[in-house]
């Protein structure tokens, strides 16, 4: 609740009480789900998550870094978002490549 307040007060989310930082803002479009905007947090913070949510995953750090940084986000995408999700089976697959094109050109 106090994240919700802090976003929508305008207040960087870090100075909410738990300390939250953002990770993934993204806007996708549909039908293809293509990227219109995302900013994202620091390639070393999307390590460390990844290094959090899978542990010491060979195929994770034998990726470039654009490729872990999709596989990461898609995976908190899904755990914090599970609706569209489930609802759209496709959804998560056009998701990460449209992610993936964005990166390619944008980072």
């Amino acid at each position: 609740e106090d994240m919700l307040e802090c976003l929508a007060s305008g207040r960087d989310l870090s100075s909410s009480l738990s300390g939250a930082s953002l990770v993934a803002d993204c806007c996708l479009h549909e039908p293809n789900w293509e990227v219109g905007r995302c900013v994202l947090a620091a390639q070393s913070m999307i390590s460390k998550i990844g290094k959090d949510l899978f542990g010491p995953r060979a195929d994770l750090d034998s990726m470039e870094p654009p490729a872990a940084t999709v596989e990461i986000l898609s995976w908190l995408f899904t755990l914090t978002c599970p609706h569209p999700f489930t609802g759209n089976m496709h959804m998560l697959a056009d998701m990460k490549a449209q992610l993936r094109v964005w990166m390619d050109r944008n980072c």
